[in-house]
């Protein structure tokens, strides 16, 4: 980092430490080469976050995004499908092309969860550290078009210890039709 982008860095802490002792917000603060970005990250993803006003269950640890998702898919609840994804969650799809954030996965979810697709699975490997875990799950689609895929996904612990799927990656390892 250059000696101006330490100095943002620093600034912006300040100005986040100068908020967060009179909140109970949690906050994240990340840098690219560009910007330095906070967030509140005890904020709902957004307005519809929740279905009908209820919450949704959290995941506590990786193996619980699994269940939960096949929990809520099998429900038609998109919200809850949602909510197992990070903010800043990416999904490649099928066709590899990437799916980013909200309005990316909410398009390329929506047929499945419209048709309350059965999803199983088996999770295959999880290598797991404080914050990040990668997982090696078999899932099987029933619907809309039934499919069988290896997939490979990064999970982060968020700062007040739920898990969201970061990166999905169900369609390199390969995809088998299932019989």
């Amino acid at each position: 980092m250059s000696e101006q982008t330490v100095h943002v860095v620093q600034s912006t802490w300040k100005i986040v430490e100068g908020i967060a002792p009179h909140s109970s917000a949690l906050f994240h603060l990340s840098y690219n080469r560009r910007s330095v970005i906070w967030r509140n990250v005890d904020r709902p993803r957004s307005s519809s976050s929740r279905s009908n006003g209820g919450s949704t269950m959290p995941a506590m640890n990786p193996e619980d995004i699994c269940r939960l998702f096949q929990q809520y898919m099998a429900a038609g609840d998109i919200e809850s499908v949602l909510s197992v994804y990070d903010m800043e969650a990416v999904f490649l799809n099928q066709s590899g092309e990437v799916k980013q954030g909200e309005a990316g996965l909410r398009e390329e979810l929506a047929p499945l969860v419209r048709n309350k697709a059965n999803f199983d699975f088996t999770n295959k490997q999880i290598i797991k550290t404080d914050n990040i875990a990668l997982m090696h799950t078999e899932w099987r689609v029933s619907g809309p078009q039934p499919m069988q895929v290896y997939a490979i996904e990064v999970a982060r612990r968020q700062p007040d210890g739920r898990w969201h799927w970061l990166i999905g990656d169900p369609f390199t390892v390969g995809r088998r039709v299932a019989p």
